[in-house]
Parts: C-alpha cells; sequence; structure tokens
C-alpha cells in the first residue's frame, strides 16, 4: 500500500470511480466486469496468481463502494478456477467465456459445472461466447443463461439468418 504501483492503481480505480459516477448520478446501474478470464494467463492482473488477483478485486471493491459511494455496480465474475473466486460479497453475477468447437453445442456441460460452483445462488451468465445459444436446446436440457453475448465478427456474421431469428425472438 505504501509503494508507488500501488498508489497507481488507487489514482487509476478513482479515475475510473469518476466515471462510473456519472451513471449512478444518472440513476442508470452498471453491468461491472472487470479483471475478465483472470486465470488464463494472458493479462496482467491475473498474472500472479490467484491471491494478487483476489487482492485486486476486493481492492477495487472497496474502493468503489466504500471509498467512492457507487451502489450501481452489479458486479460480474468471469468464472476461473475455485481458487480464484473473491467471495459471494464480493461478486453479484458469475459469468463465463465459452468458444465451443462444435457450433452445435448444447452447453450443457458448462452450465452444469457452473451451477455446481455457485449451487444457485448467484445468476449465471455466458459473458462471451463463440456461438449462439439454441433455443432448442435452452429449453431441452434447462440451460437458463441470464443473458448471453457473442463475440463480434463471423461468429455473428457467418451464422444462419433463420438460425440468428429463432435466437433472439
Amino acid at each position: 500500500p505504501c509503494g508507488a504501483k500501488y498508489q497507481l492503481v488507487i489514482r487509476d480505480l478513482d479515475a475510473i470511480a469518476v466515471e462510473l459516477k456519472k451513471f449512478q448520478d444518472a440513476n442508470l446501474p452498471v453491468l461491472w466486469r472487470p479483471l475478465h478470464e483472470a486465470s488464463y494467463g494472458g493479462f496482467w492482473w491475473g498474472a500472479k496468481g490467484p491471491g494478487p488477483f483476489i487482492e485486486l478485486w476486493r481492492l477495487m471493491h472497496d474502493r468503489f463502494v466504500n471509498y467512492h459511494h457507487l451502489h450501481n455496480l452489479i458486479w460480474v465474475y468471469t468464472v476461473c478456477e475455485p481458487a480464484w473466486y473473491p467471495g459471494d460479497d464480493y461478486v453479484d453475477i458469475a459469468s463465463m467465456d465459452i468458444y465451443p468447437s462444435d457450433p452445435n453445442s448444447s452447453l450443457v456441460g458448462y452450465w452444469q459445472d457452473s451451477q455446481s460452483h455457485f449451487e444457485g445462488v448467484k445468476l449465471v451468465t455466458l459473458s462471451e461466447c463463440g456461438i449462439l445459444p439454441n433455443p432448442d436446446n435452452i429449453r431441452t436440457y434447462g440451460v437458463w443463461w441470464s443473458w448471453f453475448s457473442v463475440w463480434g465478427g463471423s461468429y455473428i456474421e457467418d451464422v444462419n439468418q433463420t438460425f440468428l431469428n429463432s435466437v433472439y425472438h
């Protein structure tokens, strides 16, 4: 906490809080999904393992909620290994980023895995996906993501128009 790098993180969090406050002042909730995909090793916030990641997540949460009094944030955590979980008090929604190789995947295994981790106490979302969830599979298997966000480009542009209509209608 006394180091220069820590103070730079605090400075950045405070600058972000100023922007988030504008949404709160407008009475708008924000789905806040920071530090995504931490355990995959591609981002600095996960480079040192789960301990520092959790410390950073909790620092951000404390700074935004207790210091800046931001109460419009809905904290969305991208599911990693259980050791990376910041804790129920710091997460509102559990999300998954899934890019299955099978474009017809039911996603049921991912759904069941997320449900087993959170035992039904957290909403589960498909925060990034490489395929659109099939409405027939959702109904058949009970894979009720709270929402989904398919990645852009060919992930959405190459989708059959009839299927695309069935997903969004």
